[in-house]
C-alpha cells in the first residue's frame, strides 16, 4: 500500500519524499461493542528509514467516524515527523497497550533496525520510567 502523505505546518517534507510505504499497519477496534460490532478507533504505522524504525498513530474522537484514509495519512504523517527530531507524542490512553506491542512487532519485522529515540520516549512514557 502507498499512500501521499499530507503535508501541512505539523508535518514538513523530508528530502522530498512525497510518498512512503509503510511496512506495518494497525487498525484499532474499540472494546466496546455498537449493535454487536468492535468500531474502528485508530490505526498504527511502522516502517524504516535509514536503519531507525518509526511508528506513528491515529485516534478518533469518539464523536466522529473513523476514517481509514485521514487516519493512516495522520499516522504516518506523525511517524514522518519524527526523523530527525527529539520531539515525541504522549499515546493516547486507549492505544497505550497496542502501541506497545506494535513496538514488539516492528523490532521483530525489522530485523536489522533499532527503534528511534522518540518512540522510545513515548514507550517510556507508557510504561512510566
Amino acid at each position: 500500500m502507498e499512500f501521499a502523505i499530507v503535508k501541512g505546518t505539523e508535518v514538513p517534507a523530508i528530502d522530498n519524499v512525497e510518498t512512503i510505504k509503510p511496512q506495518i499497519i494497525r487498525f484499532i477496534k474499540s472494546g466496546k461493542k455498537s449493535n454487536n460490532k468492535r468500531r474502528l478507533i485508530g490505526v498504527l504505522v511502522s516502517f524504516q528509514w535509514d536503519e531507525k524504525i518509526y511508528i506513528g498513530f491515529s485516534k478518533c474522537s469518539s464523536r466522529d467516524v473513523f476514517d481509514k484514509e485521514i487516519g493512516l495519512n495522520m499516522a504516518a504523517g506523525r511517524a514522518q515527523s519524527l526523523i530527525g527530531s527529539d520531539k515525541f507524542y504522549e499515546i493516547p490512553v486507549s492505544l497505550t497497550s497496542h502501541y506497545a506491542e506494535f513496538v514488539d512487532r516492528s523490532k521483530r519485522y525489522f530485523k536489522n533496525a533499532t527503534i528511534a529515540t522518540s518512540v522510545l520516549k513515548s514507550l517510556n512514557l507508557i510504561k512510566g520510567e
